[in-house]
């Protein structure tokens, strides 16, 4: 078989890492109970969209901790995701880089994801919401 070079957009090719991450935070890990099928479904099943405060990455990433904040920001510089509008800062974590191609790497940036979706990072630091 002969292999075949295919060009992708920015856009396809960060939606790819985006879908990346989301399945390697709700895949089930050693020892959960869980089928790959169920997370197939949830993939596919069309999501209400939240628009009630819609954002860029950028914004979002001011409700981080200031270290943390800063290392969002340059890895999605690095993926030029910055501009993003996004609709929560957990989905703008998880659509803005590949958490497995940061300095931080996967495990640190799945348990910021998780934070952020719990809702710990909800005040922003200067006041805001």
């Amino acid at each position: 078989m002969k292999s075949q070079t295919v060009e992708l957009s920015q856009r396809k090719i960060q939606r790819l890492k985006s879908l990346l991450n989301w399945c390697e935070a709700n895949m089930p890990q050693d020892g959960e109970k869980g089928t790959g099928l169920g997370v197939l479904r949830s993939i596919t099943k069309p999501q209400p969209l939240d628009v009630t405060s819609p954002r860029t990455a950028r914004e979002w990433f001011k409700l981080l901790p200031d270290d943390i904040e800063k290392m969002a920001v340059e890895n999605a510089e690095k993926d030029n995701t910055l501009d993003l509008v996004i609709r929560s800062l957990h989905e703008a974590i998880l659509l803005s880089f590949l958490f497995s191609g940061t300095a931080q790497g996967y495990d640190f940036w799945i348990g910021i994801y998780k934070a952020a979706k719990s809702g710990e990072y909800t005040t922003n630091r200067k006041g805001g919401k």
